[in-house]
């Protein structure tokens, strides 16, 4: 089976709270249609083309270049416009706050997967149906993890452990995939040092205030970071702090299910772990169960079992758990509430046809649609579709 074939494999629609416009609003919100390019460099390049800064620009959420998406943006104080291949704008009001989570309910997806083989077709309907009763464990998937797939490693680790010049370098060095950004970092890793040069050579780049920091107190690399743009201050704390939720709810399901109810997943940080079928007691335990993200009052967290989780977690990581009360300006963790499980919704197959882009004969294509809250990731619905569908389909090799 295949997933995100071609672009239009994927489409992603953020469902947005209409209560949000504002006749009086400063912020202009817009929806932005875009195709191969993520969220971040799509703004790069609106702010570019726009000549806006890029902490005039706000979003609700983050989507993957890998798909078409419609998303909401927001700018403040300035009209703007673009429209061409891969990135369209659409002036939709206004509304007076940045934008953020809480302005969104959650996201509409239409998938289609390819390459399934016409015996497992059955196995794939139930497959969506055993999906939609017991529902998933609601990991962080690799999406979230930028930072390893560019090489960069967990900036917030060291910056919790004090180690803020690996951690300022593993931000801003580190190589990004393409694009203009890449060759920003190249410079900065080429005369890493030289901050006189480079703040000056970057004095209109959103490194520039770090660098000119850096030329006169070149020691300070705490301070360094605080000066970074809330964007590149957040996607490492991010990254990391959900690292750890993913790693503490898998030792969490080690602890309360069998091992023969668990399936392990590989994704970029590791593997996770899901059971396949809960018992009716359990799976009502977990639907009311809320696993928060990690943050400095860790101690308080009331489920004795989830503090467990975290304790053993840390440890591996070289971390105590005082340690992530540390503060520094734009990177310090807080709790926040995430529910340990998630359901899709509406979660419905559309189409089932032959695979025009299949060269094996045989081959189908299901296309499905479903709807998730905010902050979860169909990714981790499909992979778990598929891997019970394969599990099926060994079960039913061996019986013959």
């Amino acid at each position: 089976m295949q997933l995100k074939a071609i672009p239009s494999d994927f489409q992603v629609d953020e469902v947005y709270i209409p209560q949000i416009f504002s006749e009086e609003g400063t912020w202009r919100v817009y929806l932005l249609m875009k195709q191969k390019y993520n969220t971040m460099d799509a703004l790069r390049m609106l702010a570019k083309n726009s000549g806006v800064p890029l902490d005039k620009f706000s979003y609700a959420g983050l989507k993957d270049r890998q798909a078409i998406t419609r998303q909401l943006i927001a700018v403040e104080g300035s009209d703007i416009s673009y429209d061409k291949a891969g990135l369209t704008l659409q002036y939709l009001g206004r509304m007076d706050h940045p934008l953020s989570g809480k302005d969104v309910k959650g996201n509409r997806f239409r998938i289609v997967i390819r390459k399934v083989p016409q015996s497992q077709l059955k196995a794939f309907e139930g497959s969506c149906e055993s999906v939609s009763r017991f529902g998933i464990i609601n990991y962080f998937d690799s999406q979230r993890f930028g930072c390893l797939r560019n090489g960069q490693g967990f900036a917030m680790r060291y910056i919790l452990l004090g180690h803020y010049e690996i951690a300022f370098r593993m931000i801003v060095a580190s190589f990004s995939a393409e694009g203009e950004e890449s060759r920003v970092k190249r410079t900065i890793q080429d005369n890493w040092g030289n901050w006189t040069y480079l703040a000056r050579v970057l004095r209109m780049h959103h490194y520039g205030r770090s660098m000119a920091h850096l030329s006169r107190r070149p020691w300070d690399f705490k301070g360094a970071l605080s000066l970074l743009p809330e964007f590149e201050r957040t996607l490492p704390l991010f990254a990391y702090q959900s690292y750890l939720w993913n790693s503490a709810v898998s030792r969490f399901l080690e602890k309360n299910i069998t091992m023969d109810r668990l399936v392990s997943i590989d994704y970029v940080a590791g593997e996770l772990l899901f059971y396949d079928r809960l018992d009716k007691l359990k799976l009502e335990e977990f639907k009311n169960l809320s696993f928060p993200l990690p943050g400095h009052n860790l101690k308080k967290l009331l489920h004795p079992e989830q503090r467990e989780a975290y304790e053993s977690v840390l440890r591996s990581e070289g971390i105590s758990v005082s340690q992530l009360g540390l503060k520094t300006h734009g990177f310090y963790l807080k709790e926040e509430h995430r529910p340990l499980l998630v359901f899709p919704e509406h979660l419905r197959i559309l189409e089932v046809s032959p695979d025009e882009l299949s060269r094996e004969g045989g081959m189908m294509k299901v296309v499905m649609s479903f709807e998730l809250p905010r902050g979860a990731y169909a990714t981790l619905v499909i992979c778990r579709i598929f891997e019970a569908v394969n599990r099926l389909a060994m079960v039913q090799a061996c019986a013959f």
